[in-house]
């Protein structure tokens, strides 16, 4: 019986340390990371076209994230993703329900040491418009900066790809 106790105890206990491992490289990631963005399809209605990068302001290498942008299509229309400068990523398309969609940008193999950017101050850019090529209302997309300037947001979540980053020296 005694045995059977401490197994579940010990059981318990590294459940919840790894949870709250998890929930920590979460949370690191996000504050780790700022993102910064523009459209660079500001004056077009039929098409945005953020442009994206982002920063590394903690103390440890970043290995591998996704970038999820949030937007909303208009009733019957098919939004149509366009990859055009995404170094080492892929990107994917993703309905969230209803009317909501999410774009993610996934860079698996970079690393993003301290203070550096990536891909650089020119950002990746890929662009969104409905199939059509109908006007795209860009006033309710969540992680649209509404802006052709450079900003931060933290209306683009950011995930680490990998289950703990590196915590090597850098």
């Amino acid at each position: 019986m005694r045995k059977w106790l401490f197994r579940g105890l010990f059981l318990l206990v590294l459940v919840n340390s790894v949870l709250w491992q998890a929930a920590t490289v979460i949370a690191d990631y996000q504050q780790q990371l700022r993102v910064f963005i523009k459209d660079e399809g500001f004056h077009e209605s039929n098409i945005v076209k953020p442009r994206i990068y982002v920063k590394n302001l903690g103390r440890h290498t970043i290995s591998g994230f996704d970038l999820h942008y949030y937007f909303t299509v208009e009733r019957g229309k098919t939004p149509v993703v366009e990859p055009y400068y995404l170094p080492n990523g892929r990107i994917f398309l993703r309905k969230q329900g209803g009317r909501e969609y999410l774009v993610q940008l996934r860079f698996r193999n970079i690393r993003i040491r301290p203070g550096e950017i990536f891909p650089d101050r020119n950002g990746c850019i890929f662009g969104i418009h409905y199939s059509d090529w109908s006007q795209f209302i860009k006033t309710n997309d969540y992680s649209n900066p509404a802006s052709p300037h450079w900003r931060p947001t933290r209306r683009i979540t950011v995930a680490n790809t990998k289950r703990f980053p590196d915590r090597h020296k850098n």
